[in-house]
């Protein structure tokens, strides 16, 4: 019985110890398990932490690859637009230089300088000028052309011009403005006007084309009432125009003044402003175009013609001819009715056979 009880109470004991040696090995494998689950999170968070230390680094790399493309971009834009900006700046440069070049002026051709010399034989030694040009007046033939030779009415083409700027400068209607007729616009001449009716009113496009068209002086003076003559020196002499004397209406001027007033006579026709085609229009109806009297070739020419006998003897003639050159003739003629605008008709014809016949129209 002793043994028996010995012997359980020896199992007892062999039984809770190895219990308790169970419990503490559960434990420390629970505890070990803990440390390599602490340790695994651990090592997650880190490499959660490289993995967004990584992506800001890549999105810090974008950004400065964009903003490096986007400096880029706009060095890019800069050196196009210096680029374009240079190409422009060439452009006109090229212009600028192509407008200041020095005009080239040549000789007559033969069978011009033939006629003009047998006019001024034939009208023993008058005066004479005579220029062929380019319609911006940078290439031409020429004789005479710094000569001053009573222009008489070809003054009116070139002050057509400055009171149709002055209109549209000022806001003037050219076909209700009016100018009243009086005695001091009567000084004789060409014209209908000064046997009209003192208190008669013309509008500024009445007067313009009759200045124009049938050369009336009383609407020149009337204009000139309203647009001083002192304007219109301001206005053309810097252009390379006629100086008139103080008090001069008319006075003398050379193909060199009526070439530069006639240059931007066609500047303004080709212009599209207010009243260009008012001015181009006035100078297709005129009277007298000595210059195209015998040509021998059909011509469409603008023109202003004037003539006078007296203390200013003259006969002159300015034509666009065929929208192509320029024809400027002034001639001195002998005090006399007869025969004074001959020179002009004749070396006109010289003139327009030479470049209409001769050379087909190539002018320059």
């Amino acid at each position: 019985m002793k043994r028996f009880i010995s012997l359980l109470i020896a199992i007892t004991v062999c039984t809770m110890f190895f219990s308790s040696m169970t419990i503490v090995e559960a434990s420390a494998n629970s505890t070990e398990s803990q440390t390599q689950t602490g340790k695994t999170s651990e090592e997650v968070s880190s490499t959660q932490d490289e993995l967004s230390s990584e992506s800001i680094e890549e999105e810090i790399d974008t950004s400065e690859n964009e903003a490096e493309t986007s400096e880029d971009n706009s060095q890019n834009s800069e050196n196009e637009s210096t680029v374009s900006n240079e190409e422009n700046s060439s452009k006109n440069e090229a212009e600028s230089s192509e407008d200041e070049k020095e005009p080239v002026y040549y000789n007559l051709p033969a069978r011009v300088q033939r006629e003009v010399d047998r006019q001024i034989k034939k009208f023993r030694g008058i005066k004479v000028g005579v220029g062929i040009y380019s319609l911006d007046g940078k290439k031409g033939y020429e004789y005479n052309a710094d000569t001053l030779i009573p222009g008489g009415c070809t003054v009116k083409a070139g002050f057509a011009l400055f009171v149709l700027k002055k209109c549209e400068e000022l806001g003037i209607d050219i076909y209700t403005e009016t100018i009243t007729h009086s005695k001091n616009n009567t000084h004789g001449g060409s014209g209908v006007i000064q046997y009209s009716k003192y208190g008669t009113k013309y509008t500024i496009y009445e007067l313009l084309d009759k200045m124009l068209g049938i050369s009336d002086n009383a609407a020149y003076y009337m204009l000139a009432s309203k647009f001083p003559l002192k304007d219109y020196q301001d206005f053309i002499v810097p252009l390379g125009g006629q100086k008139l004397a103080k008090g001069q209406y008319f006075g003398s001027a050379s193909v060199h003044n009526r070439m530069n007033e006639w240059v931007e006579i066609y500047k303004y026709i080709s212009s599209g402003s207010t009243y260009s085609d008012v001015l181009k229009e006035l100078i297709s109806n005129t009277n007298y175009c000595y210059i195209t009297y015998q040509a021998e070739s059909e011509t469409e020419y603008l023109h202003k013609s004037g003539w006078s006998y007296g203390t200013y003897s003259c006969a002159c003639d300015c034509a666009i001819i065929n929208d192509n050159y320029l024809v400027i003739i002034m001639t001195s003629v002998p005090n006399s009715e007869d025969s004074y605008t001959s020179p002009v008709i004749f070396i006109g014809k010289a003139v327009i056979d030479k470049f209409a016949v001769d050379m087909g129209g190539e002018i320059f």
